[in-house]
């Protein structure tokens, strides 16, 4: 039986799709496939919807699935155009992972129309929800919406643990006279790179005698050599394939994300948070309300913080300097959770049998 994931939000070798749904499914006997709008470049700005929906018709027509899952309403509009025209039989699940409508949406378009494409995207996300079979939901806060229109409807939620193993092990570096301080992601305020920045300036400067690598994985190089002390070296790792990043991610010794607290944001659970704790180290996250939810257990391997408090971050990174036994604990923490309970292998089951449920509907 074909299973084939098409995404028109995530890239083809998704961390999620393509290294654990797929993989786990090709152990299972399934046949799987994937197709991305964005790796086919229709995701540019210069297609309609037209066109990205008989792309992905035609995509089906030749992999004949028996399942597709999809990760957006347009994807999900165009299963079950094909499923009405070519294949009454395929199942729909929608993979209910990002925000639709969100602030992405609303990038270029002017205030008087954002109220307008609001309603229309979410209706948008309503009739996909409508059309598809079953949902699958990586968290909880984005299930809301389709439990209160759709509570009836077959679902899973499958969150967004690592794969444990596939993280390279690094020992936990003591007696530390350097310490590498870790950010991922975009460099802009909305995730908070410019916060990162100045609380290890800070801390920096509060502690001269300790040297620092501001370790970072971004697509795009700073500028910014110029604003460190003398005791702060930037490691600039560029962007980097899922395979390298988790090979290379446990290279560090705390990890930031300091991103703006909005009405979004705070109900998105980080993926990232999974693969930090899988590596065994430390994090300092803002205060999202999405996280204690989504791992009760946040503060036995971290902390929790109001990015616009610089100070209560700066207190928050020197206890870690400064306390060895509270650092080494909260990564001993971070690993023994990691692997016993927020790992991949311990959903992976439910995944399979969500599945095979879904084809005998």
């Amino acid at each position: 039986m074909m299973v084939l994931f098409a995404l028109s939000i995530h890239r083809t070798e998704d961390e999620r799709v393509f290294f654990q749904q797929m993989e786990t499914l090709n152990r299972h006997g399934f046949q799987t496939s994937v197709v991305s709008l964005i790796d086919d470049g229709l995701m540019d700005g210069t297609f309609s919807l037209k066109q990205k929906l008989a792309h992905l018709i035609e995509v089906f027509k030749r992999k004949n699935p028996s399942i597709i899952v999809g990760d957006s309403p347009i994807v999900i509009l165009a299963a079950f155009r094909y499923k009405k025209c070519y294949a009454s039989d395929v199942r729909l699940v929608y993979d209910v992972t990002e925000w639709i409508p969100s602030k992405k949406n609303m990038t270029n378009c002017s205030l008087f129309l954002r109220p307008f494409k609001w309603i229309a995207l979410s209706l948008f996300s309503c009739l996909a929800g409508f059309l598809t079979t079953a949902f699958i939901f990586g968290e909880h806060h984005k299930a809301l919406p389709f439990h209160l229109v759709f509570p009836s409807k077959k679902h899973l939620y499958l969150s967004y643990y690592a794969t444990f193993n596939k993280l390279k092990r690094f020992p936990i570096r003591q007696n530390n006279a350097e310490w590498k301080l870790c950010y991922s992601g975009s460099l802009t305020n909305e995730k908070g790179f410019n916060k990162v920045l100045s609380v290890i300036i800070q801390v920096a400067q509060i502690r001269p005698n300790h040297s620092f690598v501001f370790k970072l994985f971004s697509s795009e190089k700073p500028a910014i050599e110029h604003l460190l002390p003398s005791n702060i070296k930037l490691d600039w790792c560029g962007y980097l394939s899922f395979t390298d990043f988790c090979s290379t991610i446990g290279d560090a010794d705390i990890y930031f994300d300091l991103r703006k607290i909005d009405f979004e944001n705070t109900r998105c659970l980080p993926i990232k948070l999974f693969y930090y704790m899988a590596a065994g180290r430390v994090v300092i996250y803002s205060d999202l309300k999405a996280i204690p939810i989504g791992v009760p257990e946040i503060e036995k391997f971290g902390v929790l913080v109001n990015p616009s408090d610089e100070k209560q971050v700066v207190e928050a990174l020197l206890k870690y300097i400064d306390r060895e036994d509270f650092y080494v604990e909260h990564c001993h923490n971070a690993e023994f959770l990691a692997r016993n309970k927020y790992d991949w292998s311990k959903i992976e089951d439910s995944f399979v049998d969500f599945i095979n449920k879904v084809r005998n509907e």
